[in-house]
């Protein structure tokens, strides 16, 4: 009887919590690789702090509008990359979720299937 109920402590309190603490490191090594916070921090700066350095001397229209033009190219296509690397982020946890949510009820419910299993096969006979 000692041996069953040390067997039934893993197998649904145990194991189940192995399963919830792997996902958990799952997920901050994801957060580590994206990192959400930064990204939403950095989103409106320039794509690799592309700048336009050169001096002005006086009101020169060209010059300003070609500054113009690179900061927002520059700040537009950052914004875009960043945007992507969010939304890839978020679809990888959602994946991690899911398959932890599978992976845990497929664990906690397969002597329910075990037993229904041979239930079903044995009413067959």
């Amino acid at each position: 009887m000692r041996l069953t109920a040390l067997f039934l402590r893993w197998y649904f309190l145990r194991a189940p919590l192995r399963i919830i603490r792997g996902y958990g490191a799952y997920a901050m090594a994801f957060l580590e690789i994206v990192p959400f916070g930064f990204l939403l921090l950095t989103l409106l700066s320039p794509w690799k702090n592309i700048a336009d350095h050169t001096q002005i001397r006086g009101l020169d229209i060209k010059h300003i509008t070609e500054a113009l033009a690179l900061s927002l190219l520059a700040r537009g296509v950052g914004c875009v990359i960043r945007i992507l690397t969010i939304a890839l982020g978020l679809v990888f946890h959602v994946l991690l979720l899911t398959g932890t949510i599978v992976y845990l009820l497929a664990w906690i419910g397969f002597p329910l299937m075990l037993i229904y299993g041979g239930i079903f096969i044995f009413s067959s006979f």
